[in-house]
């Protein structure tokens, strides 16, 4: 990891950077405290970002992260992003239903599940990965995945319309996918399965995946009866 203001002293306001090594345009952490001021601020980063195309922080991101801000006596608020403009944003109804979820969640141990059914996931989709060449990189953390399509694996260009025809396919042969716009690219699949998601059932949506990249594939590269 580089951190671009490892010079500056803990009590001096300004940018703090820290960036994902071979990823400078993602998953970055980055804040500035309000000019005048000289207020510091409550930096709010995300574990993965998912728009980008399920973009994760290499080990010990976040742990830097939090060590720049007990440098400087600041506050680290992990969050997905949260707009206060909703007319629920102190309704008890919603509250106590995130309690419940919350109860659910540990009582249930769907933590653990995540993590063992999302390292099943990789699993499955890496054995895709070595199948496929148009898949150039399966990354992701839990049961948040993102598969990226390409049309070359050493020069990485996104297959846009592979991805289109692929996510097309998938539906009709009864897998729901989402494919993941990141500027002007849209080739990666962003799969978010159920906590509640059983090995047999992941089994069958990549084999469903699997059987829709060979179908996508293979009319890709059909050639035209046109005249």
């Amino acid at each position: 990891m580089s951190v671009a203001s490892s010079k500056i002293p803990p009590s001096a306001v300004g940018n703090i950077l820290a960036s994902v090594p071979g990823r400078p345009r993602h998953a970055r952490i980055a804040w500035r405290a309000p000019p005048r001021t000289g207020a510091t601020c409550r930096p709010m980063p995300r574990t993965s970002l998912a728009a980008g195309g399920v973009i994760v922080p290499p080990p010990g991101y976040l742990l830097r992260a939090l060590e720049l801000c007990r440098e400087r006596g600041m506050l680290l608020v992990m969050t997905r992003g949260f707009l206060h403009v909703t007319s629920h944003v102190s309704d008890p109804l919603p509250a106590a239903a995130g309690l419940a979820v919350l109860d659910v969640i540990e009582e249930d141990h769907l933590v653990a599940r995540a993590a063992e059914r999302g390292d099943h996931l990789m699993r499955r989709l890496r054995e895709l990965q070595d199948e496929h060449e148009q898949v150039g990189e399966v990354r992701g953390r839990g049961l948040r995945v993102g598969l990226e399509l390409v049309c070359d694996r050493d020069t990485r260009e996104p297959a846009d319309t592979l991805g289109a025809a692929v996510t097309e396919e998938c539906l009709r042969c009864g897998l729901s996918m989402n494919i993941v716009r990141s500027g002007q690219n849209a080739n990666c699949l962003r799969m978010a399965p159920p906590l509640s998601v059983s090995e047999d059932e992941i089994d069958t949506a990549v084999e469903i995946l699997d059987v829709a990249l060979r179908t996508s594939v293979a009319r890709t590269n059909a050639p035209s009866t046109a005249t």
